[in-house]
């Protein structure tokens, strides 16, 4: 008996079939980058949307060649002094005046 393929496949079929996290395959179809059907709650993959998405990322890889980021010195961190703070229970001299009761 021979099996029929299914035309689409489940979040966790798609996942295991790449061998990433079903989390990372709801990401790329939550940003569009993998385009999918819901049937209800489900989230359905089409086999032949799978398959272009690959090839899609196969040409992006070869034609796009990596870019290395420009190296950027760590920025100075600025330290407070206690001499600069002011003591939290220390009340507000401007407007204390008489109100008056």
């Amino acid at each position: 008996m021979t099996q029929i393929e299914r035309p689409t496949l489940s979040v966790a079929e798609t996942a295991n079939l790449l061998g990433i996290s079903r989390w990372l395959v709801q990401q790329a179809v939550h940003d569009g980058s993998l385009r999918s059907a819901r049937v209800g709650r489900r989230i359905l993959i089409p086999r032949s949307r799978l398959l272009a998405w690959l090839d899609g990322m196969e040409a992006s890889a070869i034609v796009a060649p990596a870019t290395v980021p420009e190296y950027a010195p760590p920025r100075p961190r600025i330290r407070l002094t206690p001499s600069s703070q002011q003591p939290a229970n220390q009340p507000d001299t401007e407007g204390a005046g008489n109100t008056g009761r």
